[in-house]
């Protein structure tokens, strides 16, 4: 961004002066660092929400702003329906309520640790994820509208979840005045069997652990303790938020002559709030946000079910749950008078200072808890508003960390593959359907939350501890670290499971009989190579190259032509062989097949479970072990039904 066009008031307090057709200022919090890394779009998309009619104190953005659809993502706005305010589609975004739900469990990571690839599966198996995954429910027309109108508390009615978990999300679980009748068939279409999913995007499941405690007392309230684990979840309403936001843009958008508004974008297409369609809309809108609190309700129930399988005593309450994709009604002192604003938070989210009477009664005199995600790879952040911070931003800080890249550069910059590999090596664990979605949600894709949190001790919008000044809107109470956490994000094309909670010890537990998949195996030993051509005997079962890897168990019992000791693992990474100028070249993956040394759990194959991946994904392919895989292997039991030799 060119700082020419700035007025820098402070080191993290920048303002776009009122020029044109502006009729506030634009805001901007962010360090120099920041603001220089954010595209010129976001200045243009601030001076253009400035313009709205209505439009209260000034337009905002956030220390993770980037360019969005009409206002800035990280853009905060709030308006006055006394004076023609309006309500904007685009200020509020097409995933309705998307946001943060934090769950904490008592555990310590000495306790996960040992059991960190049963409970990626167990997670992975219960929680649907990526795009078009289904859930558990089918609802009904009565059952839409119920759920539409009464969010997570119709969850909870459902059995999903426990009654107090309602006091910790805001509005109690329940967005009032919504009205279903004003959805498309379309939109409650798109619902009906996506409850209790993840979605795509940058949405994730992320069991973490508590690094760094930076302001004891209100950790301690909060329940969080270093050392001990969390669950966070992100995502949204689906596909129901996202027609709700395209039938509305359309409609607004046809209606603007109507309304006799100018506005500088076609994106910010509005409607006044106090008109038949700025009515229907937000009934639609609240519709919308109780699909993504019952969403992130029946989430949290199928979390505890698969934590129950491996920690039967652990009660995962939640902390809280707050959304960054909204408009809300609330009260306001503007030029010394109370005022009701339609706030819009578009990538934003409330950071309520102590006392607010909105606030659940535990949280009152502390002030609200601020869910803020990282990067894959850094750390994620736990804050809590201050009363300084009622006065700047309508209580308002930003959720997470913002593009650098877009989704289309970052593919190709960034190959998922590599990205996989990369954050193996550190251990994070990925598991994808497919890889574009790691190298969409690549960490150097986006903004690092190290550097905002840094930016935050001396601007209006978050902080890093008790060094807070006056004026800042919430201040740090602890971080958690993505180094060591348990994690499935969902991305674009497909789901991603993510663990790093470092080195597996012996492992504990087990989920039924399944064979993991073989995390960071390209960094085994390479036992052989071959390729499998046309008129080989099993050329339709296994065609194509192949290459046979042995993790260190493995590679050293059959480098000393040793009994293969449980926890011995082979891969047989089988891609498709493409002719290329006279050579043979990789092209690409068919499956991955697992031979797992486990001989209590696998006595009827010869002491070895099996397994094959489909692709880059972690779909299994293998229906039954013995008749697909074992057979095969029997005719090598002298050999520990092991294939490959070692070649001195």
């Amino acid at each position: 961004m060119n700082l020419n066009e700035l007025v820098r008031k402070s080191d993290t307090e920048w303002w776009i002066e009122p020029s044109g057709s502006m009729r506030v200022p634009g805001v901007l919090y962010a360090s120099e660092p920041l603001i220089r890394e954010m595209d010129d779009k976001v200045a243009e998309q601030v001076r253009n929400v400035a313009s709205l009619a209505g439009i209260v104190g000034a337009s905002y953005a956030m220390p993770d702003a980037h360019w969005g659809y009409g206002f800035p993502i990280g853009g905060v706005a709030a308006f006055d329906p006394d004076v023609d305010g309006v309500v904007s589609a685009g200020g509020v975004g097409f995933d309705i309520s998307c946001g943060v739900r934090t769950l904490v469990t008592g555990l310590r990571e000495e306790t996960i640790e040992p059991v960190k690839p049963q409970l990626a599966e167990e997670l992975f198996r219960r929680v649907p994820a990526g795009m078009g995954q289904r859930g558990r429910l089918h609802l009904n027309d009565d059952q839409l509208d119920a759920m539409l109108t009464d969010g997570a508390r119709w969850a909870v009615a459902q059995g999903y979840g426990r009654p107090d978990d309602l006091e910790r999300i805001e509005d109690d679980g329940r967005a009032a005045d919504a009205v279903p009748a004003e959805l498309s068939q379309k939109a409650r279409d798109r619902q009906r069997d996506e409850m209790g999913t993840l979605g795509s995007g940058n949405h994730y499941l992320e069991v973490q652990r508590v690094a760094d405690v930076l302001a004891p007392d209100v950790a301690d309230a909060f329940d969080l303790r270093e050392g001990e684990i969390v669950v966070s979840i992100h995502c949204g309403s689906r596909g129901l938020g996202h027609q709700i936001g395209t039938d509305y843009l359309g409609r607004m958008v046809r209606r603007q002559s109507d309304f006799h508004l100018a506005i500088p974008d076609r994106e910010l297409a509005c409607a006044p709030i106090r008109s038949d369609l700025g009515e229907a809309y937000l009934g639609a809108m609240r519709a919308g946000i109780n699909c993504a609190l019952a969403n992130r309700q029946i989430l949290t129930h199928l979390v505890r079910e698969a934590f129950a399988m491996l920690f039967p005593g652990a009660t995962l309450d939640v902390l809280y749950d707050v959304s960054h994709n909204t408009c809300k009604v609330e009260e306001h002192v503007v030029d010394g008078q109370r005022k009701q604003l339609f706030v819009h938070r578009k990538g934003a989210t409330r950071a309520f200072a102590p006392g607010h009477s909105d606030l659940p009664e535990r949280f009152r005199p502390l002030g609200q808890p601020v869910l803020i995600g990282g990067t894959m790879g850094t750390a994620s952040y736990v804050l809590v508003g201050t009363p300084e911070g009622r006065t700047r931003a309508f209580g308002s800080s930003c959720h997470g960390a913002g593009r650098r890249l877009s989704r289309h550069a970052a593919v190709k910059q960034f190959p998922g593959r590599q990205m996989i590999d990369e954050l193996g090596r550190r251990g994070i664990l990925v598991r994808s359907r497919s890889t574009r979605g790691v190298a969409e949600e690549a960490p150097r894709c986006l903004q690092r939350c190290q550097r905002r949190r840094r930016s935050r001790r001396a601007r209006g919008s978050v902080t890093s501890g008790r060094t807070a000044r006056a004026g800042d809107l919430c201040e740090g109470v602890i971080s958690v670290r993505r180094q060591r956490y348990l994690s499935m994000c969902r991305f674009r094309v497909s789901g991603l499971l993510i663990v790093s909670l470092a080195t597996c010890g012996v492992l504990g537990a087990h989920i039924g009989n399944q064979v993991p998949y073989p995390e960071g195996y390209r960094d085994w030993t390479h036992v052989k190579s071959m390729v499998i051509q046309t008129g080989h005997p099993l050329f339709e079962a296994v065609g194509g190259m192949h290459h046979i890897y042995a993790n260190p168990a493995a590679a050293d019992a059959l480098r000393a032509s040793k009994p293969f000791p449980d926890g011995a693992v082979f891969v047989f990474d089988l891609l498709i062989a493409n002719t290329e100028k006279n050579a043979i070249a990789e092209g690409p993956r068919k499956v991955l097949g697992v031979m797992h040394r486990d001989t209590a759990r696998f006595k009827d194959t010869g002491g070895w479970g099996f397994e094959g991946f489909k692709g880059d994904s972690w779909d299994r392919v293998v229906k039954d072990p013995a008749k697909e895989c074992f057979a095969c292997h029997k005719a090598d039991q002298p050999q520990d039904f092991v294939f490959s030799t070692w070649r001195k």
